[in-house]
């Protein structure tokens, strides 16, 4: 049995104890009255007694749960920190590589804007020669 059917069970026992003494014991009635007043006294006695009892349990288990609590938070505002830190670091880490491909990316479109401008030179001045050629050939005819 637990603790609070063994209260009861007391209680109960108690009880028919001191039903049980009323009605069989030859006392006088004040007698009865002093001895049932000791036997309240008694059980109150008890009850306050389970009643502090309890009270403490509870306590250690409230205090125990906030300092549960208060570890778990903090476990947990570690981790989120941790978190928070390592997402920056990578947001950093991706801000420089796109920074180093977009310099690669401008130096590629220089390079290909060069070579645009080499071969358009190129070929005006082919075109020049081919204009010149063509030129001199309808005035020798």
């Amino acid at each position: 049995m637990d603790k609070s059917n063994n209260l009861l069970m007391f209680l109960l026992g108690l009880t028919v104890g001191a039903a049980g003494a009323v009605l069989f014991a030859p006392q006088t009635g004040e007698e009865t009255r002093n001895q049932l007043k000791q036997k309240a006294g008694e059980a109150g006695g008890v009850l306050r007694d389970r009643a502090n009892e309890w009270q403490g349990k509870l306590t250690d288990a409230v205090n125990t749960g906030r300092e549960t609590l208060a570890q778990k938070l903090a476990t947990g505002q570690d981790a989120l920190k941790g978190s928070v830190d390592q997402g920056q670091q990578k947001i950093g880490e991706w801000k420089e590589q796109a920074s180093r491909q977009a310099d690669v990316l401008t130096d590629k479109a220089q390079q290909l804007g060069n070579r645009a401008q080499d071969t358009a030179r190129d070929l005006a001045h082919q075109a020049g020669q081919v204009l010149e050629q063509q030129g001199r050939k309808l005035q020798d005819v």
